[in-house]
């Protein structure tokens, strides 16, 4: 998931918030709706990145954002909300199928005591060093270079 698509989600949240808020009370609330509506989503793809959330809470608010949008053009707001409404929602699906594209995560028991670097190399070959990074920030290995066996560490499915 990249950063940069929830923090042009953001701004462009934010933008619509703003002219949203120039025009009738009704579009105001909408606007102010999709700012809310897209901070949860960018809360809730954060936490099913760190494997605290689920992909259908991101899916939820997805489709806010999206009726939120929706509900802009009913109530005939200007074609620069409509447009900043898109926009956000544009970057959210973006953040969304990236995080579609990640690979699935999946826990593992070590067979023998073995180097994180070793076991790294066995699993993933060239992509050895990414990987040992990602395990790292997964887990909690005191003793890298020494894994014993039976320890179960979340990885990327190595297939």
């Amino acid at each position: 998931m990249s950063t940069s698509n929830l923090a042009t989600l953001a701004l462009q949240a934010q933008k619509c918030a703003a002219i949203c808020a120039t025009e009738t009370p009704a579009i105001a609330e909408v606007g102010a709706a999709i700012q809310r509506a897209s901070n949860g989503f960018a809360v809730a793809i954060q936490n099913a990145n760190a494997d605290l959330g689920v992909l259908p809470d991101v899916d939820a608010s997805l489709d806010i954002i999206a009726q939120h949008r929706a509900n802009l053009q009913t109530l005939g707001a200007s074609f620069a909300a409509q447009r900043a409404a898109t926009l956000a929602l544009a970057s959210a699906l973006r953040a969304r199928s990236r995080f579609q594209a990640r690979p699935q995560l999946i826990w593992f028991e070590v067979p023998a005591l073995i180097s994180l670097g070793a076991l790294c190399q066995r699993l993933y070959g060239g992509r050895a060093l990414t990987e040992k990074a990602q395990i790292l920030r997964l887990n909690r290995i005191t003793r890298p270079y020494a894994i014993p066996a039976g320890t179960r560490l979340r990885i990327t499915d190595p297939k």
